[in-house]
């Protein structure tokens, strides 16, 4: 019986939660952008900076379907021109999250 109760969890369809607020990010934030997509208005497949926290970042995938929210590592900030988390003192000076040296 234990057997058959294993073999039906690896088989649930039930999908793992993904961030609402990331989700939320996703269908909305590039509404009416040139970049968004055509038939949704949702994000393109990427990495996007939060917002709210200099220290996270979206990821949209699936034409925007779905999206994750990720954190960098302590000490680290997203940065939107490399697409990764980096020092903040390397920003450009105008970013908000930007900390010089």
């Amino acid at each position: 019986m234990k057997i058959f109760a294993l073999f039906g969890l690896a088989f649930a369809t039930d999908e793992v939660p993904h961030d609402p607020e990331a989700l939320a990010f996703c269908h909305n934030a590039c509404q009416g952008r040139p970049d968004a997509l055509v038939d949704t208005g949702y994000c393109p497949d990427g990495f996007y900076p939060s917002f709210k926290d200099c220290d996270a970042y979206y990821l949209c995938w699936d034409a925007g379907n779905w999206g994750d929210k990720f954190w960098c590592a302590p000490g680290n900030v997203f940065n939107p021109i490399t697409g990764e988390c980096d020092w903040p003192f390397n920003l450009p000076e105008d970013s908000e999250c930007y900390i010089p040296l």
